[in-house]
């Protein structure tokens, strides 16, 4: 969260920075076109959400590749788009894979994203 507020001639800034940031080279960066600026106060606190980045990585982490594989095909072949890209048929034979097999694959893989994004778990 970003806020900035200005009040008799007194401009204050809240931000957020990356843990990784070097706060004091933020601030010199910004003094160096006003002078006067001070640092009142730095807290660190947990983020109770991901990154999409983040959010990205763990669920790589829990798909097998086939899932993935299978997600992504499926994702790029439009099989998700209204109407439909290509039907389930198509995709297992662009794969090389029997239907049943994509539905499943494809199935778990929808089970591990719905997963992480309701309830940040498996």
């Amino acid at each position: 969260m970003s806020e900035l507020t200005a009040a008799q001639g007194t401009v204050e800034l809240t931000c957020e920075t990356a843990p990784s940031a070097d706060v004091r080279e933020l601030v010199e960066g910004v003094q160096q076109s006003y002078p006067e600026t001070r640092l009142v106060a730095k807290r660190e606190v947990e983020r109770s959400v991901r990154t999409p980045t983040e959010f990205q990585q763990a669920l790589a982490e829990r798909l097998t590749d086939k899932q993935r594989s299978v997600l992504q095909a499926a994702y790029h072949a439009g099989y998700f788009d209204w109407p439909r890209g290509s039907t389930a048929e198509e995709l297992a034979d662009s794969i090389g894979v029997s239907s049943p097999t994509l539905h499943n694959h494809l199935r778990r893989a929808q089970r591990k994203l719905l997963a992480a994004f309701f309830d940040g778990e498996e």
